[in-house]
């Protein structure tokens, strides 16, 4: 090879190596630039879904806000008011009277309502998960498929209500007034009995 083809060759070598070189480096801020628009639009949709959220927690607590209300004025209302699917999640009930209402499939977790009275009410399908309910009155109530799992109801009466498939798993039912045949139909898993035993 002469001085002539060695110099060609050189100069191929450093062009390829300069191409390359280049290719490399636009490949790479190409890469970089669509991760930097990946983490953009991230960051994008992070804001949206956090205002979003905020945007449905306010509306889920109007929502509550106004459930709470008409749960409280149901005694004043009439004809009554139809309580049934409400969400009431945590409210402060103690002492209400809700005598006869419908309140079919309503969602009533780890409220307080102590010393509530629901006698007559239908509540089929009611979610009383974690509730305090002391010393409440469901007298000839509707408690179909009731979920009073973790609920306290010491002191609580159950005369004549029926408790179908109600379920008491993990709730407290010591001095309540129920009777025992009723007890059959319902669902006890861990539950502190009338007379203090636990259930199986």
């Amino acid at each position: 090879m002469n001085l002539s083809d060695q110099t060609i060759g050189i100069l191929i070598g450093s062009t390829l190596t300069l191409i390359t070189s280049f290719l490399i480096t636009l490949v790479s801020l190409i890469f970089s630039e669509r991760k930097e628009k990946r983490k953009q639009k991230f960051e994008l949709e992070k804001i949206s879904y956090k205002y979003e959220n905020i945007e449905k927690r306010r509306n889920l607590d109007k929502e509550k806000k106004k459930n709470i209300a008409l749960i409280r004025d149901f005694e004043k209302s009439s004809p009554p008011t139809l309580l049934n699917g409400l969400d009431v999640t945590g409210a402060l009930l103690g002492g209400i009277n809700l005598r006869t209402a419908n309140m079919q499939g309503a969602i009533l977790k780890n409220t307080r309502l102590q010393c509530a009275c629901l006698v007559l009410a239908n509540l089929s399908g009611s979610d009383f998960s974690g509730a305090n309910l002391e010393g409440a009155d469901f007298t000839d109530a509707t408690l179909i498929s009731v979920n009073f799992s973790g609920a306290n109801l010491r002191n609580t009466i159950f005369i004549d209500a029926d408790i179908t498939n109600t379920n008491f798993e993990n709730a407290n039912l010591s001095d309540c007034q129920i009777d025992p045949e009723n007890l059959d139909k319902a669902i006890l898993k861990h539950t502190i009995l009338p007379n203090g035993l636990l259930s199986d």
